[in-house]
């Protein structure tokens, strides 16, 4: 892993700060991979990219918890891309729940089956419910 630190001249408390940082991990799989959107600090914005498997049959998902949903859309060089703004800062507090259960994040997996429809969903449930519930 490459570090730089660095001091800064006439850095005194309240001044403000911009920064970015770039994290690239080649030939890394991305099942079950976790993306930490939220951190100690407050983001601007938050940028992951990934290049999923062409497997075929198996597609990427994701789901967002603790936060606004985000998704992945493609982007350039096969690669796909999820995004977040404006992502407030999590000050981390004695006996606090977990940090999984606080702060926004994604589960980046592999699946065979296409994320169903919510309201195609809905309705094979009421198919499904409605007669059970008609037998009392």
């Amino acid at each position: 892993m490459k570090v730089k630190s660095f001091a800064m001249p006439a850095l005194e408390p309240g001044c403000i700060i911009e920064y970015r940082w770039r994290e690239v991990r080649l030939y890394a799989d991305a099942h079950y991979v976790r993306l930490r959107f939220q951190r100690s600090i407050p983001v601007q914005r938050v940028d992951y990219y990934i290049r999923p498997m062409n497997l075929g049959y198996i597609g990427m998902t994701s789901i967002t918890f603790n936060g606004e949903s985000t998704y992945f859309v493609k982007d350039k060089d096969g690669f796909s891309k999820a995004s977040m703004t404006n992502v407030p800062a999590i000050v981390e507090e004695p006996r606090m729940p977990p940090e999984s259960q606080i702060k926004t994040w994604m589960l980046v997996f592999y699946t065979g089956r296409e994320r169903p429809d919510p309201y195609e969903f809905g309705r094979t449930l009421e198919r499904i419910i409605t007669p059970l519930s008609s037998r009392s």
